[in-house]
């Protein structure tokens, strides 16, 4: 509101200013104002290029300083030169003088205030600047708050200025390019459309996170070296809901960590999805430390043209609608499909997978990472396929992993899945007389147990009167993983690290993405010719304060656990009833453990 209303002041005042000039002055001030937009549009991408490059500016800044610079300094010379060479005047009408040069003062104001808010929304405000969001959540939707229907994705606002200054600006500036000015490159060919460019690349997820990236001799020029195509592909079929999640309402006070949903992404008529695999390197991250990608979806962005014939092309811009790669745990190799407000951090050199949703006819040219980091998009990258690695593309049969890597070898079935029986029976009288636990009836309420199993085993053979199994809160069940670590030490690149990871924090992920807490462990290794084991329960982890990881009170446990291929290691999760758990997750190391329809995983 505030910016729209200084855009509409300045407007009218700069308009009543040239109506008393009157109708002359106005025309030479027109021809100096179009000559300038047509010479800052040309120029202005060249000039921030050798000055980023030639004195180490700050890119975020030094783009809208140099708009700013050669709109002035043409305009301005311009005029002063149309002041000392044409001094006449020309004699009409009052009433002509006056309503010409109002007409006159309009286009003038809307050429330089529209020039002047290019170079203001060029800076790095990272959100909402007085009152102004160019994109936004449509805030109706937001307010009512309601989970949307499955397929459905939140509804995107493009917020416009007004009187439009900045598209009349940009949009002369783009026809003088094309036309009677035109160069080699048009700026249509980079810019299909400028404002919409200005809007997405500026939407960061903070002022810290910057528009464009560095070009630092000693880490690299993010220019040129900041992003790589892979490869790049038209994916044929819709994106299957087994595959790719989507979050229908954004993070709040209210809720932190809505639930990510499975959605079938299914392009409209007359449009494909064409993926590209990017590679984002550390040149064109941000810095703090080291470098990092802190970004949002609308700072990727492709550029091509829709091709209707040999000779009529028309230029065209697509940011991208689906990710891979970019994940929070909780979704792990699954595609995501992307709002403009998600917020993505990953490490200096990272690869993705951007799917754009395009017309049929379009012919890709490159992708631009942030502003001017940019990378071809040729012919020769083309794959005929989605890349195999990545199943979440949907046409790409599953590996089924076999040897020591297959999943039947790690999982010991007696007690993986919807399971509260101990793994070990205890001794009643001991179990009670035991003041680090708690027990009711038969049952472990919650505690940590160690000691060597001939000392806790209760003699002969499991009973009633024994302490056999953990008691089950009311409206949950108890899943539980029994992993032969052997085995598990060798899953590619050790997915799952168990026992080095001593700052792992485990999670059972069910089918929509939701995140269980590790409610307890135990761990078995040969220790003196016996059986020597820890066991931990804790029925209410977030509750009891419980930080999810391995905390062995036995220090070298844990090495035992490195070295000992008998030992054996369980993790024990209370989830709600009605669940359907797919996977096991380690926050800390990002890693995964896909179950598929190894088990029924359903808690009952």
């Amino acid at each position: 509101m505030i910016l729209n209303l200084f855009v509409l002041l300045f407007v009218i005042g700069i308009t009543f200013m040239h109506s008393l000039f009157g109708l002359y002055s106005g025309i030479l001030n027109v021809f100096c104002c179009i000559v300038a937009v047509a010479v800052t549009f040309g120029f202005g991408e060249a000039l921030t290029f050798w000055a980023t490059g030639q004195f180490g500016l700050h890119p975020a800044y030094t783009e809208a300083v140099a708009y700013l610079l050669l709109f002035a300094v043409t305009h301005g010379g311009l005029r002063f030169l149309a002041d000392t060479f044409l001094r006449g005047n020309v004699r009409v009408p009052m009433l002509a003088d006056w309503i010409g040069g109002a007409v006159a003062g309009v286009i003038i104001a809307q050429l330089s205030i529209g020039m002047l808010l290019i170079c203001f929304l060029m800076l790095p405000w990272g959100g909402r600047i007085m009152m102004y969001q160019p994109i936004e959540r449509n805030r109706e939707e937001e307010q009512r708050g309601e989970e949307r229907r499955p397929g459905e994705r939140a509804r995107i606002d493009r917020n416009r200025i007004w009187l439009r200054s900045d598209d009349f600006t940009a949009g002369l500036g783009k026809f003088l390019s094309g036309g009677s000015l035109r160069g080699e490159t048009t700026v249509a060919a980079v810019y299909p459309n400028f404002t919409e460019w200005l809007a997405w690349t500026g939407n960061t997820v903070q002022p810290e996170s910057t528009p464009a990236p560095y070009r630092d001799p000693k880490t690299g020029d993010g220019f040129k070296d900041g992003i790589t195509v892979e490869s790049w592909w038209t994916q044929s079929t819709p994106l299957s809901s087994a595959y790719t999640r989507y979050r229908n309402l954004a993070p709040s006070e209210d809720r932190p960590t809505p639930a990510f949903a499975p959605f079938e992404y299914r392009p409209e008529a007359g449009h494909h999805l064409l993926g590209v695999r990017l590679t984002l390197r550390p040149a064109a991250g941000d810095r703090d430390r080291t470098a990092i990608h802190l970004f949002r979806p609308t700072m990727i962005r492709l550029v091509g043209d829709v091709v209707q014939s040999e000779d009529l092309r028309f230029p065209r811009q697509f940011a991208p609608v689906v990710l891979g790669g970019v994940n929070p745990p909780a979704l792990a190799d699954n595609l995501r499909v992307v709002d403009f407000d998600n917020n993505l951090s990953l490490p200096a050199t990272a690869k993705i997978d951007a799917y754009f949703e395009v017309p049929t006819d379009f012919v890709p040219r490159f992708v631009e990472y942030r502003r001017h980091a940019r990378a071809a998009v040729v012919a020769d990258h083309q794959a005929k396929t989605p890349p195999g690695t990545r199943l979440a593309a949907g046409e790409s049969a599953p590996e089924t992993p076999t040897g020591a890597t297959n999943l039947r070898d790690v999982l010991d079935y007696a007690l993986t899945g919807p399971e509260h029986r101990l793994p070990f029976p205890l001794a009643m009288d001991r179990a009670r007389a035991a003041s680090q636990i708690e027990v009711s009836g038969n049952a472990l309420v919650r505690g940590r147990l160690t000691g060597d199993m001939s000392a806790w085993s209760p003699p002969g053979t499991l009973t009633d009167g024994n302490v056999s199994v953990l008691r089950i809160p009311d409206g949950m069940c108890i899943m539980q993983f029994r992993l032969n670590l052997q085995q598990a030490r060798s899953l590619p690149g050790q997915i799952m690290n168990f026992v080095t990871g001593t700052t792992n924090q485990y999670y059972a992920a069910d089918d929509v993405g939701e995140l269980y807490p590790l409610a307890g462990y135990y761990a078995v290794v040969t220790r003196n010719n016996d059986q020597y084991f820890e066991l931990f329960f804790e029925p209410n982890p977030l509750d009891a304060g419980y930080n999810q990881m391995l905390n062995f009170s036995d220090t070298g446990l844990m090495r035992q656990l490195q070295n000992d291929n008998t030992a054996v290691l369980g993790l024990i999760f209370v989830i709600p009833k009605g669940v359907n758990i797919v996977a096991l997750n380690s926050r800390q190391r990002d890693g995964r453990i896909e179950l598929g329809n190894i088990f029924t995983s359903l808690c009952q």
